[in-house]
Order: C-alpha cells, then structure tokens, then sequence
C-alpha cells in the first residue's frame, strides 16, 4: 500500500484506517471536484484497492480511483487529494 499523507488526523489513525472509512469524503482532482467517495473496494489481500466515486449532476456519473493514485487525505476536511497524472476509469 502506498504511504498517503494524512493531514491533520489524529496521529492513532493511520492512512489505512482512513481508507477503509472513506464513504462520503469528497474527491479532488488537480483540474477540480471530481465527486464524493461512496464505497471502498477491497483486493485478494483485503486491503483496500480502489475508490467507488459518484459525481455530476444527481451523481449520475461513477467512476473509480486507483488507491495509488491518491496524494493525501485530509481526515478533519473528509477530503481526498488525487495526484496529478490520476488514472480516473469510468
């Protein structure tokens, strides 16, 4: 799993624990709001491996995120930063 800058979280709860309760934090991708994360899928390993995302008009349109592809999390903001060259998947 990548090593995700948390900001300002209580130092106890790592980036993992974040991941695993990231259900309506919204996304931000460097060209803007991409939408709020609605649920949080698992690989073999039980880790977490992507990010259902819903966004645009009645949240209409679903994408998902790569959990390498996210810069920070900020826990107080319930706000995910994606890295700029993100690979978004419709």
């Amino acid at each position: 799993m990548p090593t995700l800058e948390v900001e300002r979280a209580p130092s106890t709860w790592s980036s993992d624990y974040w991941l695993r309760h990231c259900e309506g934090f919204r996304v931000v991708a460097p060209g803007g709001r991409l939408g709020f994360v609605e649920v949080v899928l698992h690989g073999e390993d039980g880790n977490p491996a992507e990010l259902g995302v819903v966004g645009g008009l009645f949240g209409k349109r679903v994408a998902f995120i790569r959990v390498a592809d996210i810069a920070a999390i900020d826990a107080r903001a319930e706000r995910i930063t994606l890295r700029p060259a993100a690979h978004i998947r419709a």
